[in-house]
């Protein structure tokens, strides 16, 4: 029987809590990109990390983001309109890619878990 020290165990439960996080971040992140409607690819190219999933330590914060202006136009109410002065939206819209993929986090974080 093989004995394993509190140290040995702590450092365990360390590296999968990182494998669980980043897996889980990486899900997450690429749902929101997979969502993005890609009328010219604008929107979805320009989602960003704070740091990259895979570099990820457990504990250590992660945002993810885009700095366009319109990205919360097209969550919330569908795609911009294409000419100023018009205030139609896409028929399709709101598409929600940032908030249903957040939503999904608990469910992806269990998948991962389950993984490790």
């Amino acid at each position: 029987m093989s004995t394993v020290t509190v140290n040995q165990w702590t450092q365990k439960a360390a590296r999968k809590m990182t494998r669980v996080m980043r897996e889980s971040c990486g899900v997450t992140g690429g749902n929101v990109r997979e969502r993005t409607p890609r009328d010219t690819e604008a929107l979805a190219d320009s989602w960003q990390e704070s740091v990259p999933h895979n570099q990820l330590l457990a504990g250590q914060q992660y945002l993810f983001f885009t700095d366009l202006h319109y990205a919360r136009d097209v969550e919330y109410l569908g795609n911009v309109p294409r000419r100023p002065g018009i205030t139609r939206y896409h028929p399709r819209g709101p598409y929600s890619m940032r908030s249903s993929s957040v939503a999904e986090w608990q469910q992806n974080v269990r998948a991962a878990a389950r993984g490790v």
